[in-house]
């Protein structure tokens, strides 16, 4: 009974250690890991972004893992530093050489259904391995037009050189079919080309139907009698047959006269 005592107890903290020790992996594994991740590190581009124009983003990425980092840049406008609503840009990335750093050139259209307003001009670089984001705060403001300027004094005329020849432009469409021309004098038969081969006989073609009987012909004349052949000899005579039995003794005649 001592002994079956110490084994539940044992057993009641083998569960326990294996809890504790796969808490302190995970506690150990997951910085390391986030670690060897990509990482965005700053979001460059201009602080006044003009409705209905289009700007050059700068996000700068450091690859801290073993392995090339390939994916893509997602440009987004939002109010907080998290990826928002309105796109404005996607770039693909080839790959960030494994630790290394690489700064990463993207467009970004500002629309002009975008609201006027402050913003945070958000660039998430995205892939197989996750996402790493980073911001930078902005303004988007209305596209203002001034009053037209005083025209400026017309310039002296130059004569410039010719300029090369442009390309050569597209064939046109093929024009209507003329009339047909007046059939010209037929030319002398010329030589006789040399005789091809023979080609292989062909299959035998299905047997025809049978033809009506024909009628019976005449017969013809009796022919000769032929001679008569020599006699034969004469053949041995037969034994003697039985004596027949001696038949009943006939009547008596009448006596004659006296």
């Amino acid at each position: 009974m001592v002994g079956s005592g110490r084994d539940l107890g044992f057993r009641s903290r083998v569960p326990l250690l294996a809890t504790g020790v796969l808490i302190l992996l995970m506690v150990w594994s997951t910085p390391a890991a986030e670690a060897a991740r990509p990482n965005l590190i700053s979001v460059k581009s201009a602080t006044r972004l003009v409705q209905g124009s289009q700007y050059v983003v700068t996000s700068v990425v450091r690859n801290r893992s073993a392995r090339i980092a390939r994916g893509s840049i997602v440009l987004s406008l939002s109010t907080s530093r998290q990826p928002g609503p309105f796109r404005v840009g996607q770039r693909r990335v080839a790959g960030v050489a494994p630790r290394g750093r690489k700064p990463i050139l993207a467009g970004a259209r500002i629309r002009n259904a975008i609201a006027t307003g402050d913003y945070f001009l958000v660039s998430c670089f995205r892939g197989g391995w996750g996402r790493t984001c980073g911001s930078r705060r902005v303004r988007v403001v209305p596209m203002r037009v001034g009053p037209p300027g005083d025209p400026g004094p017309t310039g002296p005329t130059g004569v410039g050189t010719t300029g090369a020849t442009g390309a050569t432009g597209n064939t046109g469409s093929t024009g209507p079919i003329g009339p047909t021309g007046i059939t010209g004098v037929t030319g002398p038969t010329g030589l006789t080309g040399p005789i091809g081969p023979t080609g292989s006989t062909g299959p035998t073609g299905e047997t025809g139907p049978v033809g009506p009987t024909g009628t019976t012909g005449l017969t013809g004349p009796t022919g000769l009698t032929g001679l008569t052949g020599p006699t034969g000899s004469t053949g041995t005579t037969g034994t003697t047959g039985l004596t027949g039995l001696t038949g009943p003794t006939g009547l008596t005649g009448a006596t004659g006269p006296s």
